[in-house]
């Protein structure tokens, strides 16, 4: 039962650091890299893989990274 949630933990840790590059790969690649540093620390401290799936389409239809930010904004708050 003990390994079972330690599995778990480990399992769901690596899913969601997976979906911060993920989310953070896109950004990269449509914007500029350096305008994305100041958004890095509010995405990696993100622990609901759910809101990090909906930022990462967020990420492929926002039109700008200022329409990201706006988005990122909302759905953090009330995290």
């Amino acid at each position: 039962m003990y390994e079972s949630s330690i599995v778990e933990h480990f399992t769901e840790r690596g899913q969601r650091q997976q979906g911060i590059e993920y989310v953070l790969d896109v950004l990269e690649i449509r914007f500029h890299p350096s305008a994305i540093e100041t958004l890095k620390p509010a995405i990696e401290t993100i622990e609901d893989l759910q809101l990090l799936k909906q930022l990462h389409r967020s990420a492929m239809q926002a039109p700008n990274l200022d329409e990201f930010k706006q988005i990122l904004t909302s759905m953090t708050n009330g995290q």
